[in-house]
């Protein structure tokens, strides 16, 4: 007996079910598979019982620091002594199109601070060669 076009239709309806179904049940055991054997990779080892420890009294060494004396850096603030300011021999003229003037800058050499344990501090720059 031939089978009708509604008849294809139907077969073609269930076997498609029937597919799905069996690809669902072969997932949903793969995944029960795959959830067992992770339960069995995750087990901790069993370790021996060891009894109970008795308790002890804590005991350390101590041994004092030395004290350091001095040489500790520099106490805020720093405050320029007056006329000590050394310049390098050369100067560099900067000179400004926009505004139309010409500037003559001096680099600083050295300068003398003192912190406020009356301290001195040096500070020593380079000189800076201005590039073209």
């Amino acid at each position: 007996m031939p089978l009708t076009q509604e008849h294809r239709r139907q077969k073609i309806g269930k076997d498609n079910t029937d597919a799905r179904r069996a690809s669902g049940r072969a997932m949903r055991d793969d995944m029960r598979a795959l959830a067992e054997s992770n339960k069995a990779e995750r087990t901790l080892p069993v370790l021996p019982v060891r009894g109970g420890q008795p308790s002890k009294r804590g005991r350390a060494d101590w041994k004092q620091v030395a004290v350091q004396t001095g040489g500790g850096g520099v106490d805020s603030p720093l405050t320029e002594q007056a006329g000590t300011r050394i310049y390098h021999d050369a100067s560099t003229l900067t000179v400004s199109n926009t505004f139309l003037e010409a500037m003559e800058i001096r680099m600083l050499k050295q300068v003398t601070f003192k912190d406020a344990s009356e301290n001195p501090l040096v500070m020593i720059f380079s000189d800076v060669v201005a590039g073209p």
